[in-house]
């Protein structure tokens, strides 16, 4: 399927998933036997070049990537000409094709889907004279690598003694013949321990992208890894993702007064996060402000809250939005959703005490 067409003053992009050719994108197979009955007397016209681009890794060709291959011809070739893509099994058909009225290079786009995996050469004609070119020299697309998969944790921050879900995932849709494993290891790391300890597995069906693992009662802190698995054209390729830390918090809370560092009983809010200070934020659709600020100053032994107020956008370093009921004891007690969403910066609370 062409993905679109993209064309600059020297360079034509063209691009393919390689399946589904006769789609409604127009991209048609072209019989290059067909030309050669109109050519068997002439003389095949000079070779194209078929290259990579500077920035493709040839030797990390990573599944479910785009890769860029451009087919340069003569200069001394008359226009118009069009420019073709086959696959070498398959020269007797165009994958891919574009006529040029000048002189220029053009760039194929391919997707890197596992029935990609081949040779693949560039040509030409003229469409005037339907002269055909000799092949260019094949290029390789071998898929050698994967994107790394990804680690979630929910909540990203939790107190001591709750509960939290480490996901792994696939980093898009549409991964086949995948298994995902995910280990742990204990902190801080001891003797015998430095390794990453196996704990589940999970191979993927139609239509999944990921599985998670539970772990309640929070006490310690594990680093987790997901490993990837896919089986792609006869051989296993494995990626890792990066280390997530999951760290159960006292979450303890105190209110600054501007140009102040001392806690009392007035002030922005903040919240203790691995040994630092770090402000709330909030989601305008969120009514659970006057909650948050009731359940601070009750914490603080400040008696009841009597007014607050949100101070303008979040901070670059906001921990997040407890999401409060209002019965909590503790603002640990209430989930708190991701920094990612806030729109509004921290409460600045008066508490009554």
């Amino acid at each position: 399927m062409m993905k679109g067409l993209h064309m600059t003053r020297r360079t034509t992009r063209l691009s393919s998933c390689v399946h589904d050719i006769h789609s409604s994108y127009g991209v048609t197979y072209r019989a290059r036997t067909h030309w050669y009955r109109a050519t068997l007397t002439n003389k095949l016209l000079p070779a194209p070049t078929l290259k990579f681009n500077s920035d493709v890794n040839q030797s990390a060709i990573k599944l479910y990537s785009s890769v860029d291959i451009t087919c340069t011809i003569p200069d001394t070739a008359d226009m118009p000409a069009e420019v073709l893509l086959s696959p070498v099994d398959a020269t007797n058909s165009s994958l891919l094709s574009y006529t040029l009225r000048r002189h220029s290079a053009v760039m194929f786009t391919l997707f890197v889907r596992p029935e990609i995996e081949k040779a693949f050469v560039c040509w030409y004609r003229n469409t005037r004279t339907e002269a055909l070119s000799q092949f260019s020299e094949a290029i390789n697309i071998i898929i050698s690598a994967l994107s790394d998969p990804i680690a979630v944790l929910f909540p990203h921050v939790f107190p001591v003694g709750a509960k939290y879900i480490v996901q792994c995932q696939t980093p898009q849709t549409g991964y086949k013949n995948t298994t995902l494993n995910v280990y742990d290891r204990l902190l801080p790391l001891r003797h015998g321990n430095e390794s990453f300890q196996y704990i589940s597995s999970r191979v993927l069906a139609p239509g999944e992208w990921g599985g998670s693992i539970t772990r309640t009662n929070a006490g310690e802190t594990y680093e987790f890894m997901c490993e990837m698995e896919v089986f792609v054209n006869g051989r296993t390729l494995r990626s890792r993702s990066k280390i997530l830390t999951a760290m159960p918090e006292e979450l303890s809370v105190h209110l600054v007064p501007k140009n102040s560092d001392s806690g009392t009983c007035y002030g922005d809010a903040f919240l203790k996060v691995r040994d630092g200070w770090r402000p709330l934020c909030f989601v305008s659709k969120f009514y659970s402000s006057m909650h948050v600020a009731s359940i601070i100053c009750r914490e603080l032994g400040c008696g009841p809250a009597i007014d607050y107020n949100r101070l303008g956008f979040k901070a670059h370093n906001a921990i997040g939005t407890p999401n409060c009921t209002g019965s909590e004891k503790k603002i640990a007690e209430c989930p708190l959703r991701s920094a990612d969403f806030c729109d509004q910066g921290t409460l600045n609370i008066i508490c009554s005490g």
